[in-house]
């Protein structure tokens, strides 16, 4: 299971929160210290079909229990998974297979069509531009609020609630932010059910609506007004648009609210991060460029930010994370109970077997 988006205090906390779980055989921090990932045990699965009830049903679990939510991909039961080092790896040895049955989900008796119905009217009276606060709602939750809005939508309104959730999930959709199949299958049953005077129109529209918001994957622009922070302000007129101020606090709080996996390792004397991969590079020039370029576009108050105040930034967001990989992979060890200290000349080295080796050692 992949919990991801969460930042390095709050992964922390979810690992915690997962270690005592009856059915999680395993929980660890993801390579980007920004996600959870964990084992959770459940009933041998016959096929792919069973081993996607399941996952279903494990999703389910964790939702309600812990209000968390499982990354979709994790269903395909070929995915690979990187493996991450986490000293406070927590396994769980008396661990018991979830009841998936338990917390299966029903499946609705009503069908999917295979292929959308070619457009039938022109798609600038369609669709419509996903809200602009989605920033701060989850796709799932937006989904849920969209089927509601559908089935309760009053005679007359009902096309653009179709137009507008179906195009906007389509996005979530293109974004790997919602399953397409189940996304699609609940946006058409939702609209059955407020009995339409043309079910098959009502579907077709759903249908068209959400093939072309797949067209547009969601990309939620973020801003100084759409993110909470301790923010410092330049002086401005009272009509002007508030501007950050291009200081060292600022690009340490953006670092901060972005939840930026960048840490300090004593151990190497060296500033460190993760690429694509997931993989633990160290911060070089190249980094700081992009980042300062970044932050330029960011708010109009950091047009003339330097490079200078970046790599600083990072430097003092990196010492509030400091970790050294050699103590942390020593603590982790476990001691066998075999003694080896006392005689590790004599097995190790070759020397002769008396008191002086052994002291000495």
């Amino acid at each position: 299971m992949d919990i991801d988006s969460l930042g390095l205090k709050q992964a922390r906390e979810v690992r915690e929160l997962l270690a005592s779980d009856p059915y999680v055989e395993a929980v660890f921090l993801s390579p980007s210290r920004r996600g959870v990932k964990a084992a959770m045990k459940i009933p041998i699965c016959l096929d792919d079909k069973e081993h996607k009830q399941a996952f279903q049903a494990a999703r389910r679990y964790i939702k309600e229990k812990y209000n968390l939510i499982i990354d979709e991909s994790c269903k395909d039961v070929r995915r690979l998974c990187f493996f991450s080092y986490d000293p406070q790896l927590v396994l769980n040895q008396d661990v018991v297979p979830l009841n998936t049955s338990e917390w299966s989900i029903a499946k609705p008796s009503e069908t999917v069509c295979e292929e959308p119905a070619d457009l039938t009217e022109p798609t600038e009276d369609l669709f419509e531009p996903p809200p602009t606060d989605l920033i701060t709602v989850s796709a799932e939750h937006y989904l849920e609020q969209g089927l509601q809005q559908i089935e309760s939508a009053a005679e007359g309104s009902r096309h653009n609630n179709y137009c507008r959730v179906a195009y906007s999930c389509g996005g979530f959709v293109s974004s790997d932010l919602l399953a397409r199949e189940d996304t699609l299958e609940l946006l058409i049953n939702a609209a059955r059910k407020a009995r339409p005077e043309d079910p098959a129109d009502a579907e077709r529209t759903v249908q068209q609506c959400f093939s072309e918001g797949e067209k547009k994957p969601y990309r939620p622009k973020v801003t100084s007004s759409t993110i909470k922070g301790n923010w410092h302000y330049l002086n401005t007129a009272p009509n002007e648009p508030r501007k950050l101020k291009p200081n060292l606090h600022n690009v340490v709080e953006w670092l901060s609210v972005m939840q930026w996996s960048t840490w300090y390792d004593e151990f190497h004397h060296r500033t460190m991060t993760v690429d694509e991969r997931g993989d633990h590079i160290e911060w070089e020039d190249e980094l700081t460029l992009k980042l300062t370029k970044e932050l330029q576009d960011f708010d109009l108050g950091w047009r003339g930010i330097s490079d200078l105040i970046v790599d600083k930034a990072v430097q003092t967001y990196a010492y509030q994370d400091k970790r050294n990989e050699l103590t942390d992979f020593l603590d982790s060890l476990q001691w066998d109970g075999v003694p080896r200290i006392d005689s590790w000349l004599i097995d190790y080295c070759g020397t002769v077997d008396n008191l002086y080796t052994r002291e000495a050692g």
